[in-house]
């Protein structure tokens, strides 16, 4: 027979759960503080769930860790009075049969090649968008950076051959890296393709002009690749070598192969790997290909999608359109699209205080950034109430299961914000607040990616040919750097980036490194009136420092100026020679007789005082 648990050993457990997510001792964790406030953000809160799930047997909707009341006390009150003893079902472990034959680098005994494994929902999407002949298709899912790099008193040959090992040091390690996909779409794993070249371009006895003339080009052709999936390899890597002895390292990948976590991930190790050869990277305990084995075997994983298949089923009818935009392209072309830039940040002080206003207000800051991209684009004519499609990056809860994996976790969450409009709204807490918990919930049902969740709406109601389904993308990776350097700062001063993504218009992508906030919107060139984009870009950072000031939050007027500038005092007197105002008269009767009546109805007298008060 199940007994209750205590509430003391109860709240002790639910502390040592919020300790060992956020990393702090249990004993600076305060009973009554909420979790907000102590650092809990969107993929932590992930976390704590499974934590308190694994020590407790019970599982919380991740808005029972939300808002100013969600306490480690009321957490745990919560959890005693709906103590109901239920099995939890863990996923096969992976030593077992999910790694059956399998041995370090995703490689099957014998040095025969993995066998082939699905492509994830959002990965079969991004490869469909490949395609040519469908509205803002044939492009792939593309990161792009440059980065300029000086390798002091190296030979730049020198350098870029220890670049060249270290980078295929990665692939033996990274099943990902060695990845294609086969014409079933399947993706298969290459034992040993055979070792990578970085290719190098010599630009060091070029004039000036044909060296700028070269960056260009280079720019151009690898900055929007489409590479063939079935042949390796699907990132790219190349070395211009410029006159004033610094190396322009180009690097592209395809995210089929990874989510921004693996990116940051292979930065961070490719950068130890060139500064000591010798570095032993450490094992992960699974591959992608193992992760999604095991989810598809887990009865528990099953029964959620089927929750979660549940909830989009009522919840999709009822979102409300994407956001109107000033569309300058035809959305039934069928061009491959190419993306361009708006780049932005907040410096390290700027950021920080922002944070604090977020944890004053219960508030997750990558919340507080969703809300305040959705004011900017109703204020600047999107709509009332709109839908945008947000990228979430599904890893494993269990985090240890999925640490030092490199793959494609991606999914996406269809999230409709509330009403907004400046008249009648409360101010920006209580809209990022009602935003903050709508984001939760929705993210709670993320097994049952956007992706599953458009295509079965448009079965139901077909859309007209060259409709776009959602084309604006929010994409946070707010927390995911870590602490310290940014992940590729050891190769050098980046000079330009640019991702491209299949059907989509524009993609706010913000994540924060070495103190500071980054913002970069990558939208279709053309798509949109000129300097449109970098105008509502420079709003929302305008809106943003706005926010770093306490009284802004419960501003009621905030949202009036679509810009978002800030108050101005005006130095002239306005309009000193026009002569008495229209309401003077009214003013003037009220100090002359003010008990005198001014409004006779059948019902009541309003006197000339009670009008002037009711003017002013």
């Amino acid at each position: 027979m199940d007994q209750p648990v205590p509430s003391d050993d109860l709240l002790a457990r639910v502390i040592d759960c919020i300790a060992e997510v956020l990393g702090t001792p249990p004993h600076e964790v305060a009973r009554t503080t909420p979790l907000a406030a102590l650092g809990l953000e969107s993929f932590t809160a992930v976390r704590l769930r499974r934590r308190i799930r694994e020590r407790t047997g019970q599982d919380l909707p991740l808005t029972a860790l939300l808002g100013d009341g969600a306490t480690a006390r009321a957490v745990a009150d919560r959890l005693l009075a709906g103590h109901v003893p239920e099995k939890v079902t863990d996923p096969e472990p992976l030593g077992a049969e999910g790694r059956a034959g399998v041995e370090p680098g995703g490689v099957r005994n014998g040095g025969e090649a993995e066998e082939h494994f699905p492509l994830t929902p959002i990965q079969a999407s991004y490869l469909a968008g490949r395609a040519e002949g469908m509205p803002l298709g044939g492009v792939a899912t593309f990161y792009y950076y440059e980065y300029d790099r000086t390798p002091g008193g190296t030979d730049p040959l020198v350098d870029v051959a220890r670049l060249e090992a270290a980078w295929n040091r990665l692939v033996d390690h990274h099943p990902m890296l060695r990845m294609t996909v086969d014409d079933r779409g399947r993706q298969r794993i290459a034992a040993t393709p055979g070792p990578y070249r970085i290719g190098v371009t010599d630009l060091r006895g070029e004039s000036a002009e044909q060296v700028r003339e070269t960056l260009s080009a280079q720019r151009q052709e690898r900055s929007h690749q489409n590479r063939p999936t079935e042949s390796w390899p699907l990132f790219d890597i190349h070395a211009t070598l410029l006159p004033d002895g610094r190396t322009r390292l180009h690097v592209g990948v395809d995210v089929l192969l990874t989510d921004l976590t693996g990116w940051m991930l292979l930065m961070r190790q490719w950068g130890r790997l060139v500064a000591d050869p010798d570095h032993r990277l450490p094992e992960p305990a699974a591959r992608f290909a193992d992760l999604q084995r095991a989810r598809s075997r887990d009865p528990e994983w099953s029964a959620r999608r089927a929750r979660d298949h549940a909830y989009w089923a009522e919840r999709a009818p009822e979102l409300p359109p994407s956001p109107r935009l000033p569309l300058l392209r035809d959305p039934a072309d069928t061009t491959p699209p190419r993306f361009i830039r708006s780049a932005a940040e907040l410096d390290a002080g700027t950021w920080a205080e922002l944070r604090a206003r977020c944890t004053e207000h219960a508030v997750t800051p990558t919340a507080a950034l969703l809300a305040a991209f959705a004011v900017v684009l109703g204020r600047w004519g999107a709509g009332e109430r709109i839908c945008l499609n947000t990228t979430l990056f599904d890893r494993p809860e269990d985090e240890s299961g999925a640490e030092g994996v490199v793959g494609d976790f991606t999914t996406t969450a269809l999230v409709g914000t509330p009403r907004f409009h400046p008249a009648d709204w409360k101010g920006f807490a209580d809209y990022a607040t009602a935003v903050n918990h709508r984001f939760w919930e929705d993210l709670d049902h993320r097994s049952v990616s956007g992706v599953e969740v458009l295509r079965e709406l448009r079965e139901q109601e077909p859309s007209p040919v060259g409709a776009l389904s959602h084309p604006v993308v929010f994409t946070s990776g707010v927390g995911l750097a870590g602490a310290g350097e940014p992940p590729a700062s050891w190769i050098g001063q980046e000079v330009y980036g640019i991702s491209q993504t299949p059907q989509v218009l524009l993609d706010h992508i913000v994540w924060d490194e070495g103190g500071r906030l980054r913002l970069a919107w990558d939208a279709v060139e053309g798509a949109f009136p000129d300097g449109w984009v970098p105008a509502l870009l420079d709003a929302f950072v305008r809106l943003l420092h706005t926010l770093t000031d306490p009284d802004a939050w419960h501003d009621t007027a905030l949202g009036w100026d679509p810009s978002f500038h800030p108050e101005e005092p005006l130095d002239a007197v306005p309009f000193p020679n026009a002569g008495p105002l229209l309401h003077d008269p009214v003013t003037d009767a009220a100090r002359r007789h003010p008990r005198r009546p001014a409004l006779r109805t059948s019902s009541t007298t309003v006197t000339h005082a009670r009008l002037a008060d009711n003017a002013a």
